[in-house]
């Protein structure tokens, strides 16, 4: 007795290949499934991503540097500024001013280097300091009342985008009656950078910081 022949079938639906989705589980004759490996559409996946990971390794610097600042080292003193010659000569407010700005504008993720007065990049974001103040009246015994002024701008290529004037005052702080003048002018110091640090992440024109707030 002659059996009917059974219908043909293929192991794969015939769909378009657009409807076919990557990996997707596709049924086959009984209820049983197999994934489809798409090797074609796989490439252009890998391709994509691999595309899109450069891109932001190539745009992730050219961020970065665009937010980094030069500071022109030493800071200059106000030439009318009635500063104690003790002070120019042991206390080293030139260069501790800029390293403490360099110190608070990194946690803020700016990135900091220094260049010479007479040798500032003419190009990029560089900043111009002036100390106008600095106050070391008072001692360990008596008490301390030191303050420090300073005066600032930022440059960018050649025009003036941000400015500010900060001031700052201290009696010493904990344990002042053991810090000679120079250790509480550093705490200034500190405190000015502090300021200047976070000026630097939205820099507006005439800022008054620290204690002219």
């Amino acid at each position: 007795m002659n059996r009917p022949t059974p219908p043909a079938f293929s192991a794969v639906p015939e769909e378009p290949e657009e409807t076919l989705k990557f990996n997707a589980p596709q049924p086959i004759g009984r209820g049983r499934y197999v994934k489809l490996a798409c090797i074609e559409d796989k490439e252009k996946y890998m391709r994509k991503q691999f595309v899109a990971a450069m891109a932001m390794l190539v745009v992730a610097p050219a961020a970065f540097a665009g937010d980094a600042v030069t500071i022109k080292k030493p800071v200059t003193f106000n030439e009318d500024a009635d500063i104690p010659k003790s002070v120019l000569d042991e206390c080293k407010l030139d260069d501790e001013l800029p390293a403490a700005i360099a110190k608070h504008a990194k946690e803020n993720g700016i990135e900091v280097s220094y260049a010479a007065t007479d040798a500032a990049p003419a190009q990029g974001r560089v900043m111009e300091l002036e100390i106008y103040e600095a106050v070391a009246d008072g001692n360990a015994f008596m008490g301390h009342h030191k303050s420090m002024g300073v005066k600032g701008k930022l440059v960018v290529d050649g025009q003036v985008v941000g400015s500010f004037k900060d001031r700052r005052i201290s009696m010493g702080g904990a344990f002042g009656g053991f810090k000679g003048s120079c250790a509480v002018l550093s705490r200034i110091t500190n405190e000015i950078g502090e300021d200047v640090g976070e000026w630097l992440k939205e820099p507006g024109k005439n800022a008054k910081l620290g204690d002219l707030e």
